[in-house]
C-alpha cells in the first residue's frame, strides 16, 4: 500500500473539518493528485476502497469514509 500511511495522515488532517469526522473520498483524490500529479483518480479511489477491505478505514456511505 504505497499511498496508504499519506493518506490516513491526510484523513486526520480533512476529519477535523467535518463535524461527525467522515472525510470525502473525492476531496482525499483532489489533494493526492496535486502530491502526485502522474497518479490518477482511479489509483487514489482504488486505494482507499483496498484500505476499507483491509480494515483500516470504514466506509460508512456511498464515498464517504472514516478512520476506524
Amino acid at each position: 500500500m504505497l499511498y496508504a500511511p499519506e493518506i490516513v495522515k491526510l484523513m486526520r488532517d480533512l476529519e477535523g473539518q467535518h463535524p461527525e469526522r467522515i472525510v470525502e473520498v473525492g476531496d482525499i483524490v483532489e489533494v493526492m493528485q496535486r502530491r502526485y500529479p502522474k497518479g490518477t483518480r482511479s489509483r487514489f479511489r482504488y486505494a482507499m476502497v483496498t484500505m476499507a477491505r483491509r480494515g483500516m478505514v470504514e466506509r460508512v456511505g456511498k464515498g464517504l469514509y472514516r478512520i476506524r
